[in-house]
């Protein structure tokens, strides 16, 4: 697409030839091509990526995936130092936020993006994102409170983190006991 011209350079390296070879003899290739034609026929007839950069190939998608994130964690850094003008402060950490939720849709595109937020697993964690962000919004620019502004987005991390893990398979049963497990050594202090 637009980063690279050539995909036969990038095929020397040793990692990529076996992730290419697993994928083809594990026929992982075959089961996404299904998902994908299972999904186009639930979306009327168009693929979940068709309108998110449908002719770029998957490592240039990987690459925008990784320089939203990176972009957003960025200013997420960046608004730290801001923290005396709340106004700021509030749009460049939102703009983070945001930045780094819709990365995905990179990968996986507009539609299954979408889709796969108002799931009934992650539904939950998705208002509460999104409540967190009005929150900080509405304490940065109508209140103009820093303690408030401070922990809407203290909040709006946690609920980021929560969102993020609902991905991952057994993830937030994993941080439920480590969070458990840390709480109770600190009351047994």
């Amino acid at each position: 697409c637009f980063f690279f011209s050539s995909r036969r350079r990038h095929t020397r390296c040793r990692e990529v030839s076996w992730a290419r070879r697993c994928v083809q003899e594990t026929g992982l290739l075959q089961l996404i091509k299904k998902d994908m034609v299972k999904s186009a026929t639930l979306l009327g007839g168009m693929m979940p990526d068709e309108s998110a950069f449908p002719s770029c190939s998957f490592q240039t998608r990987l690459i925008g995936f990784g320089c939203c994130c990176g972009g957003g964690f960025l200013l997420q850094i960046f608004s730290l130092f801001t923290l005396g003008n709340l106004k700021t402060y509030g749009v460049l950490s939102i703009i983070g936020i945001i930045l780094m939720i819709t990365a995905s849709i990179f990968l996986m595109g507009p539609f299954r993006q979408i889709k796969m937020m108002v799931k009934p697993t992650r539904l939950i964690a998705t208002l509460i994102l999104v409540a967190c962000i009005i929150g900080t919004l509405i304490m940065a620019f109508a209140l103009n409170n820093t303690a408030l502004v401070v922990i809407f987005m203290l909040l709006t991390w946690g609920a980021y983190f929560w969102y993020v893990i609902s991905f991952i398979p057994f993830a937030r049963d994993c941080a439920k006991s480590v969070f458990k497990g840390c709480l109770l050594s600190l009351i047994h202090i």
